[in-house]
């Protein structure tokens, strides 16, 4: 009986039979199998590595502005103040009005302060920001 090795003995025999181009066959599957293992697993850490840096790219651009805006004058001051979707407002500690975030174009800093101040609110703070993931 004649073993199913015994046509991988000699390399000639091994290319006349069927089983090297099987053989091969199997060996490019399992490459192109491992090359799309490898692309998917890089492709989802170059998409962290773009989110971060587009992040920190939009975070040069902007300024955080914090300020502090009585009750009554709340709804003219979030008419006054830009911001990317809608600001933070927060209740200051025993209904002492508001607290106001928005993160602003830094261009925008100098026409904006005074907008604030007009409008009655106080307590302004600026900080830079160092990433902003919209």
């Amino acid at each position: 009986m004649r073993e199913w090795w015994s046509c991988c003995s000699r390399p000639s025999r091994l290319r006349s039979s069927s089983l090297f181009f099987v053989l091969v066959i199997r060996l490019y599957a399992l490459l192109l199998l491992l090359l799309v293992v490898a692309v998917v697993g890089c492709s989802a850490r170059i998409e962290r590595l773009v989110l971060l840096l587009k992040a920190a790219l939009d975070a040069r651009k902007r300024l955080m502005v914090t300020f502090n805006v009585p009750a009554d004058k709340l709804d003219a001051m979030l008419a006054v103040v830009p911001s990317l979707k809608a600001p933070t407002v927060s209740a200051l500690h025993g209904g002492a009005g508001f607290a106001v975030q928005v993160a602003v174009d830094s261009s925008s800093i100098p026409t904006l302060i005074p907008r604030i101040k007009e409008e009655g609110g106080s307590d302004l703070v600026v900080t830079s920001i160092r990433m902003l993931v919209a």
